[in-house]
């Protein structure tokens, strides 16, 4: 769950700062125009922080009160599972219901976030 969510704020991070993955222009004191390349293996570490890491969680949180006040108790359930890595089918057999039902509420749960997210 905490991947899951460090990688949805990378791509956040990276569609928010889409310069720092390309050649960066720099002019220096006497104007003279100097290149210098960023490479994003540089900017983003294999390890998370451990404030990037308390974010993270910070961010899931509020992302799962945000399924809690809809009203609907499986979409937490559905939503751990399916980030857990468990397929609409496998979750339905999990909480007895159609497969149909758990991609319909897979798709509130994407609407939801998506509006979160923006």
């Amino acid at each position: 769950m905490v991947t899951l969510t460090l990688n949805k704020a990378t791509d956040q991070i990276r569609r928010n700062n889409p310069q720092k993955r390309r050649a960066v222009e720099q002019i220096d004191t006497k104007g003279n125009r100097a290149s210098q390349v960023t490479l994003l293996s540089e900017i983003a570490s294999s390890s998370p922080s451990p404030d990037l890491l308390i974010a993270a969680s910070d961010a899931f949180e509020h992302l799962l009160h945000s399924l809690n006040a809809s009203g609907d108790t499986d979409l937490e359930k559905i939503a751990i599972a399916s980030m857990e890595g468990y397929g609409p089918a496998e979750i339905a057999e999990q909480l007895h219901c159609a497969t149909r039902t758990v991609q319909r509420k897979l798709s509130t749960i994407r609407g939801l976030w998506g509006q979160i997210l923006e």
